[in-house]
C-alpha cells in the first residue's frame, strides 16, 4: 500500500475486529471520563482543563471513528489520546504538574478510571496489532 492509500484509509473497509471495537469503546468511555472531571480541572489550572477537553475530544471522535472502521490514522488518534492522557495522569500522580496545585481535589476514582480507560485503549490496540496478519505480495514466478 502506498503513502497515498494510508492517508485515505483505502485499506480500513473490512470490518473491525473485536478488539479494534472494544479500543472504541474504551476510548469513547476515555473521553466521557474525561469531560466529567473537566470543569474540577478548568477551577484548578485552566491549561489542564484545555488540553484535558482536546484530548476528551479527540478520544471521543477517535473512538467513534474506529468503531466504524480501522484505518492508521484513527487508531494513531486513539493511541494520541489514551497515550497523552495516561502521560499527564501519572505526571500528576507521581511528580506533579506545575501550577496546579489544586489538581489533588480530583479523586482518585475518576483518576483510576481514566487510567485504566487509556490503558485499555493501548492494550486492546496492541493486541489488535499483534493478531494482525500483514497482507502478502503474492510471489511471481517471473521476472518482469
Amino acid at each position: 500500500m502506498t503513502a497515498a492509500g494510508i492517508v485515505s484509509n483505502a485499506g480500513a473497509t473490512a470490518t473491525p475486529s473485536g478488539c479494534s471495537r472494544a479500543a472504541a469503546a474504551a476510548s469513547v468511555l476515555l473521553g466521557a471520563a474525561l469531560l466529567v472531571v473537566l470543569p474540577t480541572l478548568l477551577a484548578a489550572a485552566f491549561y489542564v482543563g484545555v488540553l484535558a477537553a482536546a484530548v476528551a475530544l479527540l478520544a471521543t471522535s477517535a473512538g467513534c471513528a474506529l468503531w466504524s472502521r480501522g484505518g492508521l490514522l484513527v487508531r494513531a488518534g486513539a493511541v494520541v489520546a489514551a497515550g497523552s492522557s495516561l502521560l499527564v495522569q501519572l505526571t500528576q500522580i507521581f511528580v506533579g504538574l506545575p501550577g496546579a496545585p489544586g489538581l489533588s481535589e480530583v479523586s482518585t476514582a475518576e483518576n483510576a478510571m481514566a487510567l485504566c480507560f487509556a490503558g485499555a485503549v493501548l492494550g486492546f490496540l496492541m493486541l489488535d496489532a499483534r493478531r494482525h496478519t500483514p497482507e502478502r505480495v503474492p510471489e511471481h514466478p517471473y521476472a518482469l
